[in-house]
């Protein structure tokens, strides 16, 4: 089994058994050397090619690409150990892993050391540490509000009389106008204050006022707020256009771009909350028949929108990336926490 260490070391103030609201004081020692120029990176592992010991390595060719590696000695001593320099470039938003194992290739089961490195991206944000979340801190998470910038569909931006807005917390957006430039008939009932929403198969209605959603005639269900009128355009939260349309979507510097693709979806308790430059992670265990699962699901201002205040024990919904990291817990970008 590989060894999974942690760089997040946590240094908590106990008392009476309970932690204490202290900022964590957070140590980091990574296990390999570090270089890093934005979206590039370069990954430094002790080795010594004497032996015949070389360190081999795996990862998401969808997410990095390989650029280059190169072993360094510049000992002049026989047998003298040296330096084996990876580099790597990041393409796409979200988290992978780069596995490494150090082995003799012409012997099975020679492995005797293994690095996993975490790698994520979100925004302009670049994140590479080792692939290991065990920090606990217990301050509860709130949204930072502010406006959303703007709203696109397929690159297009969708052009919005009333744009969206965060009413008692929750990140609000036009339903008509967004759904009208994605193709959609919606149409307004005055008599009940309901509009009906259709797209081919899909169909559904909401009704101002009411916090009950429901998709294609299923069962209805709540969201984070029910729908309101604002400027005489009805609003519902962000999350009603994944949920109950499966539309997917990415947040980037406050700006909401639609899109076809498909999202990640973990409902659970949220067991641990790290925070570490500027990330905030929610480490949750969910429910997937009848086995417990656990997640991590990475956030950012500004790329993550919280309905709600979230704390250790919460039970949360996160719409996320499909892109996740093979390690154990599992790890991906979040983009919407209710």
């Amino acid at each position: 089994m590989k060894k999974l260490v942690s760089i997040l070391l946590v240094l908590m103030i106990v008392t009476t058994g309970v932690f204490a609201d202290a900022v964590p004081t957070l140590i980091s020692e990574l296990p390999f050397g570090l270089e890093q120029d934005g979206h590039t990176f370069t990954i430094i592992l002790d080795e010594n090619a004497s032996t015949g010991y070389t360190w081999t390595y795996e990862f998401d060719e969808s997410h990095v690409k390989y650029i280059s590696d190169e072993y360094v000695n510049e000992s002049t001593m026989p047998g003298a150990p040296g330096q084996h320099r990876f580099t790597f470039e990041v393409l796409t938003e979200g988290v992978s892993s780069i596995d490494f194992d150090l082995n003799r290739s012409f012997e099975e089961n020679s492995s005797i050391d293994s690095v996993s490195v975490l790698v994520y991206k979100n925004g302009e944000t670049v994140i590479i540490e080792e692939n290991g979340i065990v920090t606990i801190a217990v301050q509860p998470i709130s949204a930072e509000i502010k406006p959303v910038m703007s709203v696109y569909f397929a690159e297009e931006q969708i052009e919005l009389d009333t744009l969206p807005q965060v009413i008692d917390g929750v990140y609000m957006v036009p339903v008509a106008e967004t759904l009208r430039a994605m193709g959609y008939t919606v149409e307004w009932n005055a008599e009940n204050q309901s509009i009906e929403i259709s797209k081919g198969a899909q169909w559904t209605s909401i009704t101002i006022g009411e916090n009950a959603y429901f998709k294609n005639r299923m069962a209805a269900r709540p969201l984070s707020a029910a729908p309101t009128i604002v400027n005489g355009r009805t609003m519902v939260p962000v999350e009603f256009f994944n949920e109950i349309l499966s539309r997917g979507m990415e947040i980037e510097n406050h700006t909401i771009k639609f899109n076809e693709f498909e999202m990640g979806s973990f409902t659970g308790t949220v067991k641990e909350i790290v925070e570490n430059d500027g990330v905030k992670s929610l480490h949750i265990v969910y429910d997937e028949t009848s086995t417990m699962i656990d997640v991590v699901i990475h956030t950012k201002v500004g790329s993550t929108f919280f309905q709600k205040e979230v704390q250790v024990g919460d039970q949360i919904t996160a719409l996320t990336s499909m892109a996740m990291t093979m390690s154990f817990p599992g790890q991906t970008a979040g983009y919407i926490i209710y």
